[in-house]
């Protein structure tokens, strides 16, 4: 199958930041057999060689091993992301129906307010996020959409690659700015927006 690697082995971060679409350990043969590449032994990782991609599930034989805390991340998917916002949403209902004293409703209703915004900026930028990193397709749209501009001085500098560049980018956007959430969701997932006013 596409974008399926069997590791004959340990997946081992030894330094840097590592971030796959999907991490298994302990993988049986039905990966081994399904896989469209294949690694003999084990597959080691380290800041100065950046070896998985994030479109691609990485099966080891044995087990995932990480060196230093948060060096090796696999991405949420959609499905996940949305099971998140919806428990989310569920839990501010839930506050909603609490009991509280008059002069205290206004205060819990701000705070309500509060988190359903919060809620749906980080729905918004969790969901984009899983789609661009875990798909070249949507990867490649949102490069295209992107208006950011660097220096490539400052790329070689910091030894960025385009993902870390891609990754860095997400944390600029301000997803409360529908006007703009809403064209980079047309534009990279062909999704529109029903603003209504």
């Amino acid at each position: 199958m596409k974008n399926i690697v069997f590791v004959d082995g340990n997946i081992i971060a030894k330094s840097g930041e590592h971030l796959a679409k999907e991490l298994v350990a302990f993988a049986g043969n039905k990966w081994r057999e399904i896989a469209e590449e294949s690694v003999d032994g084990d597959y080691i990782l380290t800041k100065e060689e950046k070896k998985l991609s994030s479109f691609k599930i990485y099966c080891a034989a044995k087990d995932v091993v990480a060196y230093e805390l948060n060096s090796l991340s696999a991405i949420l998917s959609p499905k996940d992301v949305l099971k998140l916002y919806r428990q989310e949403i569920q839990l501010l209902e839930k506050l909603m129906e609490q009991p509280v004293s008059s002069d205290l409703r206004a205060i819990l209703n701000r705070q309500i307010f509060i988190g359903v915004i919060g809620t749906m900026e980080l729905f918004l930028e969790k969901f984009m996020y899983s789609m661009v990193m875990g798909t070249e397709k949507y990867f490649n749209k949102y490069c295209d959409f992107s208006s950011k501009k660097i220096a490539l001085k400052e790329v070689v500098n910091k030894n960025w690659s385009l993902q870390d560049t891609v990754i860095k980018s997400f944390k600029e956007i301000i997803y409360h700015r529908i006007d703009f959430v809403s064209k980079m969701y047309k534009n990279v997932l062909g999704v529109n927006f029903n603003q209504t006013v």
